[in-house]
């Protein structure tokens, strides 16, 4: 039986081993999350484009925006789920090591997961724009 103070001890050297297994893991992040950025710009762009915003938005109806919200959220998700599906068939080129199985615990998508966020966040200004609007409604 190990005791709470020597799991701790193995947890923190764990923490700071640096190694080829390690190294491996890190570059797997690193491209996927590289690839999906390139593509989640090219698709988030394209569906921000299919969700103009009218000039006059401040006059647009809470039916409305949430409906666009919603039909662009929707979107959004299909293209994330499609987007993650193609990333995971693009072999690891990287591996620095044999004891290293690549996407054996999904380590892979973390990157990708928050190099997709960032940027649909970042390029779907029509999408922000209208939370914004809703929130100055709700939230003035």
């Amino acid at each position: 039986m190990s005791s709470p103070l020597l799991e701790r001890k193995e947890s923190f050297e764990s923490l700071l081993r640096v190694d080829t297994v390690r190294a491996s893991k890190l570059l797997e992040q690193i491209q996927f999350a590289i690839i999906v950025f390139i593509i989640a710009f090219f698709v988030g762009s394209s569906t921000d484009k299919l969700f103009p915003v009218q000039k006059d938005v401040e006059n647009i109806s809470n039916f409305e925006l949430y409906k666009d919200l919603l039909l662009q959220l929707c979107l959004i998700v299909i293209s994330s789920y499609y987007i993650t599906k193609l990333v995971k068939i693009i072999p690891f080129f990287f591996n620095l090591s044999d004891k290293y199985i690549p996407s054996a615990h999904g380590e892979s998508m973390a990157g990708a997961g928050l190099a997709m966020a960032i940027i649909f966040v970042g390029v779907q200004k029509n999408f922000q724009t209208r939370i914004t609007i809703l929130k100055s409604r709700f939230y003035p």
